[in-house]
């Protein structure tokens, strides 16, 4: 074989093309697992069912994208990615229309919560058991976090889900491609969060970009170039409470979290300091769980799971907008729906970025929280006040309603409701006996109306409080001579004129009442005011 000689230089210049090429990121591709898309409830849709935002589109072959009025959801497999570090990242979706206007901004979101989200795999009209919607994450009609939360809720920074806003590159051949952070990507491998959701962020609502989706001939796709490998775990959890035996939980520390209760049953945790690798850095997800048992190693698996989205932040990081949660590696828990009173033993573990499990770590015991609720005194028997309704008294009918209802003041009738013979009986008075009966919590406003119905004009008419009402109580100085009792006129304003011309009059502001007054009034001229 004939030997090759090269000149110095030559020689040097291949010598630093192979370590480069050496040095370059394996290339990963995430097939995607799971899309759909979502529309946004209708509130104009009479019955809700009836809304597209309880549709299931799991079987679409295309993912339209409007504004703020439909999104694309996606899941993909990850599972390759754990163990390494990652360098950057590509979502890859392919265009099935060219519309007008093209794809510029994108808004793109974890999603959060309690689970997986089902794709469904038949196209429903309705709810469907199994199948996501707006509504709900996965069969048996499970929320996508706490009862009652929609897509909005886990979304979007809502529920500790980390969002980016990027620019879509045309990459040819009807391909998007759009750069998603790492720490997106990391939350997803760590088991933090649940997929991506896709919206349009240009401001043009009316356009519809539809994409294809994996049951079309070019599915979405995730291409993540990683780096090194990464199989440090996390470190131990640590307990950021009091060292106390048993830890209570009070509803002190339910406000300081911003909560104004606390449930009976709950316990509130706070834990942390894992970190990303023994202990530095920080953690990308915290599983935590509770028995009435001890908590190990061995047990943890089997012990109560708590939910996702009691933890708060969900993801703790260290970077601004998409990827802020924390400055700290601190979470706190409010755990709930367990047995009042009862003792429960709780562990945590950590998982960072790279899908790397930390040791399960004891957090102590705590008793949940339980209240007792005061006896309410039983109601006294009202006094008995002789009868007025039904009863001629010269021209005068007394008779009253409750604050919100409307009177018409030349007929006596109800403005807005049909009640039945609402002069003798309605929810606050009982006309045999012209009693008012009230009820209201400590400091709470209480009021009803008092209707005085004639059926010829009359002067001088007074109205006074013949006992003040809570006389010795501190009150301000409006209620200084009556008590807990403040007296106001109803001023009538004129509405819409029927068909036949008559114009119609509704109670508006209240006036302070003067000591007489006459009906029909003089400064509030109504016609026929009865």
């Amino acid at each position: 074989m004939k030997s090759m000689k090269f000149p110095t230089a030559t020689f040097l210049f291949l010598l630093l093309v192979a370590n480069a090429s050496t040095l370059a990121g394996e290339l990963i591709r995430c097939p995607v697992t799971a899309d759909s898309w979502v529309a946004v409830p209708d509130f104009d849709t009479p019955e809700p069912t009836a809304s597209p935002a309880y549709q299931n589109h799991g079987a679409d072959p295309q993912l339209p994208i409007q504004g703020y009025l439909s999104f694309a959801l996606f899941q993909f497999d990850v599972s390759a990615l754990k163990g390494r570090s990652i360098a950057k990242a590509t979502l890859r979706v392919h265009r099935y229309n060219t519309p007008p206007v093209p794809l510029h901004t994108v808004g793109l979101s974890t999603i959060s919560g309690s689970g997986p989200w089902s794709e469904g795999t038949q196209k429903e009209g309705a709810a469907a058991r199994g199948a996501m919607n707006f509504y709900y994450a996965r069969k048996g009609d499970q929320s996508w976090s706490f009862p009652g939360s929609d897509l909005v809720d886990v979304t979007f920074g809502q529920g500790g889900s980390l969002y980016a806003y990027e620019r879509v590159r045309d990459a040819g051949s009807g391909w998007y491609e759009i750069n998603v952070s790492p720490v997106i990507i990391g939350a997803l491998v760590s088991g933090d969060q649940y997929g991506l959701i896709l919206c349009d962020e240009k401001g043009q609502v009316r356009t519809n970009h539809i994409l294809e989706s994996r049951e079309s001939r070019n599915p979405p796709v995730l291409i993540v170039e990683v780096g090194e490998e990464d199989k440090s775990a996390p470190g131990q959890v640590k307990p950021l409470q009091s060292d106390s035996r048993i830890g209570h939980t009070s509803q002190d520390e339910a406000y300081a979290l911003g909560r104004s209760t606390l449930r009976r049953g709950s316990v509130i945790l706070k834990f942390g300091g894992a970190g990303d690798d023994q202990g530095e850095g920080i953690a990308a997800h915290y599983e935590l769980r509770c028995s009435e048992k001890p908590v190990t190693a061995t047990t943890f698996g089997s012990a109560k799971e708590v939910p996702r989205w009691s933890l708060d932040p969900l993801a703790p990081k260290s970077y601004p907008l998409a990827t802020s949660n924390s400055l700290q590696d601190q979470v706190k828990a409010v755990v709930e729906q367990l047995r009042p009173g009862a003792v429960y033993y709780f562990a945590a573990r950590a998982v960072d970025k790279a899908g790397n499990v930390g040791p399960v770590s004891p957090l102590g015991r705590y008793r949940a929280y339980d209240r007792s609720f005061p006896t309410l005194p039983q109601a006294g028997t009202p006094t008995r006040a002789a009868p007025l309704e039904g009863k001629d008294r010269g021209t005068v009918r007394l008779w009253a309603v409750p604050e919100l209802m409307k009177i018409d003041p030349q007929t006596g009738t109800l403005l807005e409701r049909d009640y039945s013979n609402h002069r003798l009986h309605n929810a606050i008075w009982d006309g045999v006996d012209s009693i008012v009966h009230l009820t209201g919590a400590r400091n709470e406003f209480v009021a009803f109306q008092l209707a005085i119905e004639i059926t010829e004009p009359v002067g001088d008419v007074k109205v006074q409080v013949s006992k003040p009402l809570f006389p010795g109580s501190k009150l301000p100085a409006i209620f200084r001579k009556t008590g807990a009792i403040q007296l106001e006129r109803e001023w009538f304003v004129p509405g819409k004129a029927s068909a036949k011309g008559k114009q119609s009059w509704y109670p508006d502001a209240l006036v302070p009442l003067a000591p007489t007054f006459a009906i029909p009034t003089k400064d509030n001229g109504v016609p026929d005011q009865r």
